[in-house]
């Protein structure tokens, strides 16, 4: 009920007269209602409009609104499908593809932060999400990591939006950072699973994507105009969210924990953050992990 209002709300106020002449915006938003009416969802309007419906459509909620800062978020079947629908929609890089409107961008980012813990288990890829013997949790996203990849490029062409994508994908390896203890960084453990690896592993593919679809975005933009190109790269503070984020976060965790200094412990720690910055450089290559050669 509570969907139906907020689609009510957004619907109702998409009474819009196209501008004469504006034939991409409207085929833009023409599209962008197409792929709402997949999801049975009938209107015509802007294309912020559209924007404002499909987030809804994917977090049941009115657009803007931000998911509460526990996570992780769940949200219902229905919504969980319609966020996938989307993501398909819009993540194929094939010719055929459909481009995303910049006018929607910041709307698909906003659903991303309720999805951030799916997403961040396609980003890290450590498994075939669009097998169906796996789903991610807690949503039970379906969604090929390429296609996953190509639709945050495509949300990453705008500044502001992939902004919020990768502070909510970072909270998350903040999290997982700070949840590991003295004994993981004092020595290898006895059995057989290594909790501080695998948040190696995890994060710096997580972090090598993120910087590596923001590039493409870039690249994508600057298209044909290798000045510009090289100005906007130049631009970007990758030590903001690069491997020397997580390096710093990683290093800072441990010295918190007061581990005692020593020659295991000291090794333990390079072999952690050589761990990250290998896994790093393949989520560079936008290839996931779980793929062969991806790791």
């Amino acid at each position: 009920m509570a969907l139906c209002a907020a689609l009510g709300a957004v619907l109702g106020a998409a009474v819009w007269l196209w501008p004469q002449g504006d034939s991409e915006a409207e085929e833009e938003a023409q599209t962008c209602w197409g792929v709402l009416a997949e999801l049975d969802i009938h209107s015509s309007g802007s294309i912020g409009a559209c924007g404002d419906a499909l987030e809804t459509a994917m977090t049941g909620k009115p657009a803007g609104s931000e998911p509460s800062d526990a996570a992780p978020v769940r949200l219902t079947e229905k919504q969980s499908q319609a966020f996938e629908h989307v993501v398909n929609a819009y993540g194929e890089r094939d010719v055929n593809a459909r481009s995303m409107p910049s006018g929607i961008r910041r709307n698909l980012a906003q659903a991303i932060t309720y999805y951030r813990n799916d997403v961040y288990q396609i980003v890290h890829g450590q498994v075939d999400y669009s097998d169906p013997n796996f789903s991610t949790e807690p949503n039970g996203i379906d969604i090929d990591a390429m296609i996953m990849l190509g639709f945050l490029e495509g949300v990453a062409g705008d500044e502001v939006a992939f902004r919020m994508v990768r502070e909510s994908m970072f909270s998350l390896i903040v999290q997982q950072v700070k949840d590991l203890d003295q004994g993981d960084f004092a020595g290898k453990p006895s059995g057989e699973i290594d909790d501080a690896y695998g948040v190696a592993r995890d994060s710096g593919e997580g972090v090598g994507t993120l910087r590596w679809v923001r590039s493409k975005a870039l690249e994508r933009q600057y298209e044909g105009s290798g000045g510009k190109l090289k100005k906007a790269l130049a631009s970007e503070d990758f030590s903001a969210y690069g491997f020397s984020w997580l390096e710093q976060l990683i290093r800072n965790h441990a010295s918190s924990l007061a581990v005692p200094e020593t020659v295991e412990s000291k090794r333990r720690l390079e072999g952690i953050l050589s761990e990250a910055e290998d896994s790093y450089q393949r989520g560079l290559g936008g290839t996931p992990g779980y793929t062969e050669g991806g790791g």
